[in-house]
């Protein structure tokens, strides 16, 4: 889950403005990737008043562009585990970014990989069936819950839980949960640890305003 931060100025803005982006690019590779969604109204796109300024600047960069960036910070969160256990990637919209980029080497360090992701509708999955395709040819297990359409369901710690039993994955102590999400998601990691996930197979991607993450309950 690391990041590295552009800063540039759009025309029509006084100042600059740093933003953090994860790096979904992997180490090998000879070039720096991030992955930024478009913000717009989804009410009504014409409605700019609601846009994303910054995402929406950077979509429209082409290529050949430059843009000024700083050096790759933050800790390598996959190594906060045991590489005994199994990989398991909670998410909830954008915040799969932080899977996309853990993930190839968590497939070749444990014994398997699971993500469970939360998202409004098929139609908004970040990289669509990319990382669904992966997951399931390496024989991991892939489970996505779609809370804004007929019949959905909210991604919880229960579903969690059940799905990597009915798997074969009896004990949560077998498996490091890696959480990828903001405030709006804490609930998943409460219910987690009610469902007795030790605090210490959690490993928290926090993305939110600048403060501490809460604790558990």
């Amino acid at each position: 889950g690391q990041y590295i931060t552009i800063f540039e100025k759009p025309a029509d803005k006084e100042y600059y403005a740093p933003r953090h982006y994860t790096v979904t690019s992997q180490p090998e590779d000879s070039y720096y990737q991030v992955t930024v969604k478009r913000l717009v109204d989804p009410s009504d796109p014409s409605n700019k008043a609601h846009d994303g300024f910054y995402s929406n600047f950077l979509h429209s960069l082409k290529v050949g562009d430059t843009i000024h960036c700083c050096a790759v910070y933050g800790p390598h969160l996959l190594e906060a585990g045991d590489t005994s256990r199994v990989a398991a990637f909670v998410s909830v919209g954008i915040g799969i970014t932080p899977t996309k980029a853990m993930m190839p080497l968590a497939m070749k360090t444990r014994p398997n990989v699971a993500v469970f992701h939360g998202n409004a509708d098929p139609d908004h999955q970040p990289f669509g069936t990319e990382l669904e395709d992966v997951v399931k040819k390496s024989g991991g297990i892939w489970e996505v819950c779609y809370s804004h359409i007929e019949g959905g369901e909210r991604l919880t710690g229960k579903k969690i839980v059940d799905t990597l039993k009915s798997s074969g994955i009896e004990g949560t102590d077998k498996v490091d949960f890696y959480i990828c999400a903001g405030n709006h998601s804490m609930k998943v990691l409460d219910e987690l640890v009610s469902l007795g996930v030790e605090r210490e197979c959690i490993h928290l991607e926090y993305f939110g305003p600048f403060q501490t993450p809460p604790e558990p309950k």
